[in-house]
């Protein structure tokens, strides 16, 4: 179990990293409740002092690659609040630009568009984040490929896409100074992640998190007794395999749940 502090910038910016999202986790579950207070808090702390960094949170993450795949085990909705929002927020920078204003930073850099999307996005065909299976498709044509408009069939879908839709509506109303301070408030915002190795460490994560009161389904918190179970009394030659066979058969559940 490794701790890393990072900015936002950095924690996406590593050529060709991937962090996804797996099948056991919940769809994208966040209301525009929860999308108005990540808009307040950041335009709050914007005018604060500029000296403390925002800080985005702890996140989990199970290292599937060394330094270019890891799954996301806890802290998957924030993470793809934030690439939503930041969506939203590069779209807008595009309007302004379109309307001849040039955009700078505090360091007086312009602000390029297409190395942000890079940064953020997808990078040398390698797209930085992959939610569930159930959203991925609506992910793609909304985030990446940056249509308007998708054809919802699920919740969580439709949730994405209002998500959308709301920063952008907000975001336009800002000035194009508070814009860039909105920008550089994510970028240089904190993300503390705990890297897990193995699926004994990740069952173990789940059952402490369940210890301590985080809202799961009764199907999510069955997986992570299962899983808990099977990390406590399995022989240690076999812990991993066992885990990880019990996650396997949760999938096509997952799959019937969402459908």
């Amino acid at each position: 179990m490794d701790f890393f502090k990072k900015t936002v910038s950095s924690f996406f910016g590593q050529q060709r990293i991937q962090y996804s999202i797996p099948a056991y986790q919940r769809a994208y579950s966040w209301e525009e409740l929860q999308t108005k207070t990540f808009l307040e808090d950041l335009i709050e702390h914007k005018n604060s002092d500029k000296n403390n960094p925002y800080c985005y949170g702890n996140i989990l993450l199970e290292t599937i690659s060394e330094g270019k795949k890891y799954e996301i085990i806890d802290g998957q909705q924030r993470i793809t609040t934030l690439s939503i929002f930041l969506r939203a927020l590069l779209n807008t920078f595009h309007i302004r630009i379109d309307q001849g204003i040039v955009l700078k930073t505090s360091k007086d850099e312009k602000i390029i568009i297409e190395d942000e999307e890079d940064n953020y996005f997808k990078d040398h065909g390698v797209i930085k984040l992959r939610p569930t299976v159930f959203d991925q498709a609506c992910y793609d044509t909304i985030i990446i490929d940056n249509l308007d408009s998708y054809n919802c069939i699920t919740p969580s879908q439709k949730r994405m896409l209002s998500a959308k839709r709301y920063f952008s509506q907000e975001l336009i109303k800002l000035s194009d100074h508070d814009l860039v301070c909105v920008f550089e408030t994510v970028q240089n915002a904190i993300i503390n992640h705990i890297e897990l190795t193995g699926k004994k460490e990740s069952a173990l994560m789940f059952e402490l998190q369940n210890n301590r009161g985080k809202d799961l389904t009764n199907l999510e918190k069955l997986k992570s007794f299962l899983m808990y179970q099977l990390y406590v009394y399995s022989d240690p030659n076999e812990t991993d395999a066992n885990i990880e066979y019990v996650s396997n058969q949760f999938n096509p559940i997952y799959n019937i749940v969402n459908q």
